[in-house]
Formats: structure tokens, C-alpha cells, sequence
């Protein structure tokens, strides 16, 4: 069963991912800024196609983000719905378990 500290470490581990990703993101454009100023004998790619890639690596980028933020709402709710949740397993445990005791005897 899970329980409200299982989804909080759920949620932290999201947020540390997409910190991860945005960190990974930046080391990127510095290596490729790098890679740029140490090979100027590559041909370049046309403005173009730089934009081209730029724009699907965005896209990408965009996406996973997205998935990630989806992700992180629903564990949000679902952390927003276990203290109710625990409290409603509670009040039938309270009914339950004198029933059951009440059988046995």
C-alpha cells in the first residue's frame, strides 16, 4: 500500500528529474558551444538546418517536460487524496473490526 511519504518521495524524485533535465540541458548547449569553437574546420550546417535541429531538440525537450509536469500534478492529487483516503480506511476498520469480533464470539 502506498502511503503519503512513498508519494511525496515520488513527487521529489520528479522534481530532481526535471532539475536533471534542465541540467542536462545546458551542459548540452555548453558542449556544443565548445564543440563549435574547437572544430571551426567542420562545415557548418546552413542557419537553417541549425534552426531545424534547434527546434526539434525544443520540441523534444518541450515534451518530456510536459510529461514530466503531467506526472507531477497526478502525484500531487493523489498526495492531496491519501490523508482522506487513510482516514476513510480508518472509519471502516473502526466498523469493521468490532463486527468481525462480535461474530467470533
Amino acid at each position: 500500500p502506498k502511503t503519503a511519504a512513498d508519494c511525496q518521495t515520488k513527487l521529489v524524485d520528479q522534481i530532481q528529474l526535471r532539475q536533471q533535465l534542465e541540467d542536462g540541458q545546458r551542459q548540452l548547449e555548453l558542449a556544443l558551444r565548445s564543440l563549435n569553437r574547437s572544430c571551426p574546420q567542420v562545415v557548418p550546417l546552413s542557419v537553417q538546418e541549425q534552426q531545424r535541429q534547434t527546434v526539434l531538440v525544443q520540441n523534444k525537450l518541450n515534451d518530456i517536460e510536459a510529461s514530466i509536469s503531467s506526472t507531477i500534478e497526478t502525484l500531487e492529487f493523489l498526495c492531496s487524496r491519501l490523508p482522506s483516503l487513510e482516514q476513510k480506511l480508518k472509519d471502516a476498520d473502526d466498523i469493521i473490526t468490532p463486527a468481525v469480533m462480535a461474530t467470533l464470539r
